[in-house]
């Protein structure tokens, strides 16, 4: 995934041709950019905890209700 990464950062910065055209022209291979920059980014520096939580009924949402061992569909 690193390679394709600096193939196509190469492609976008300086035009390479041969790249932009593997992926269906410079707006294309743009797109795959982002995508392939957000996939190779850096973890968050923090990790999430759940210290509490809490269970509630609302017959808005579920007229019927749901039992503690129903699982929503």
């Amino acid at each position: 995934m690193r390679e394709e990464f600096d193939a196509v950062s190469r492609a976008v910065k300086h035009g390479d041709a041969r790249v932009l055209d593997r992926y269906g022209g410079f707006d294309r291979t743009s797109l795959r950019y982002v995508e392939l920059k957000d996939m190779l980014a850096e973890p968050l520096p923090y990790h999430i905890r759940i210290d509490t939580f809490e269970i509630w009924r609302s017959r808005r949402i579920y007229p019927n209700g749901l039992s503690i061992y129903e699982a929503p569909a």
